[in-house]
Parts: C-alpha cells; sequence; structure tokens
C-alpha cells in the first residue's frame, strides 16, 4: 500500500461520501508487500496467478 496515491484513489470517494472539510485522509504504510502475497485464495481478474510466495494464509 505504500505505492498508494491517497489522491486518486480514497480521496475522491471520500469527498463524495463525506464533507470534505470536515475528514482528514491519514496514509501511513511501508513494506510495498503486494495484495498477492498476503492471501493464499487472491487470483487476478484476468490471467494466470503469478508465481509469488504466500506470506499469510486465509483462514
Amino acid at each position: 500500500m505504500a505505492g498508494l496515491d491517497p489522491k486518486i484513489s480514497i480521496n475522491p470517494a471520500v469527498d463524495k461520501t463525506f464533507d470534505k472539510h470536515r475528514v482528514i485522509v491519514v496514509k501511513d504504510a511501508m513494506g510495498e508487500q503486494l495484495i498477492r502475497r498476503w492471501d493464499k485464495l487472491w487470483k487476478p481478474a484476468q490471467g494466470n496467478r503469478p508465481k509469488a510466495p504466500v506470506i499469510y494464509m486465509t483462514a
């Protein structure tokens, strides 16, 4: 999530849903682990599943 730009991905939805003058969006991320490495059951929207080790298993 460190590569996520909140101005593009999160702030527009927050501004649309809430009063943008009363909400503060704070980004605190580091490490840059891909979502596909968090979840054993993750599947790409298209194409084949990339070969990468799984960090956390889904319960």
